[in-house]
């Protein structure tokens, strides 16, 4: 229900910043942009508390997938048997797949829950961005296409533009503030850039697994040899 309602909010605010003549195309990629969002900072504590434990992670994936399949049916012309809006769905779960994946493992790494949320969050304004702030260099150096094509891959908005069959960077707002819009490229093919998100998650969540698993031996050990420390002492 958070989620949901945090991603109703952003959503609502942004449309009304972006006017009443918005395609398609710009509010399926703001709605499932604003989802993922709000899925992220909602769901991020969540996924933290039992990282390891697979149905609780899928439990949040179904978070996601309800309130993407509820709110873009709500807001768009889309109805629930749209194949687009199914092709979004699954390509928001794969993405908190990865989120919630990164996070756990993060998590066991540096013992610290305060902080995981906000440097997830940044991580992913960050790579969503990237044709924004990489657009200079690519004027500047005139960067081959298979640079291009890598830099739109790394932002997440490419591969929900992907599933939503729109073409964002050449739309009003990015044609006027990116250079990509009288450039060669292509979009990151769907299938792929899902399965690398797939792998990433599913191999986060299993060294996370790992690392826990030997964690206790770990500290089984140390109390085994502290132990053996103070009974030499004591001898």
């Amino acid at each position: 229900m958070l989620t949901a309602l945090g991603a109703i909010l952003i959503s609502a605010s942004m449309i009304h910043l972006a006017g009443e003549f918005i395609t398609l195309g710009e509010q399926l990629l703001l709605l499932s942009g604003c989802i993922l969002l709000s899925s992220t900072i909602v769901l991020i504590p969540y996924a933290m508390e039992d990282p390891t434990k697979l149905s609780h992670q899928l439990l949040l994936i179904l978070c996601t997938g309800i309130c993407t399949l509820l709110i873009i049916a709500w807001l768009t012309p889309l109805s629930l048997l749209s194949p687009i809006l199914w092709r979004i769905t699954v390509g928001l779960c794969l993405l908190i797949v990865t989120l919630t994946a990164v996070a756990g493992l993060l998590t066991q790494l540096t013992d610290n829950h305060n902080s995981i949320t906000l440097w997830i969050t940044l991580l992913l304004l960050i790579t969503a961005g990237t044709p924004i702030w990489l657009g200079p260099a690519v004027e500047l150096f005139y960067l081959e296409q298979s640079t291009i094509n890598a830099i739109i891959t790394t932002s997440p908005l490419s591969y929900l533009a992907a599933l939503a069959d729109w073409d964002y960077l050449r739309g009003e707002w990015f044609y006027r503030h990116t250079p990509f819009g009288g450039l060669r490229f292509d979009y990151p093919s769907i299938s792929i850039t899902s399965l690398i998100y797939l792998t990433i998650g599913l191999a986060c969540h299993y060294i996370r697994r790992i690392i826990a698993t030997e964690k206790p031996v770990d500290n089984i050990c140390i109390k085994h040899q502290s132990l053996s420390i103070l009974g030499v002492m004591h001898k």
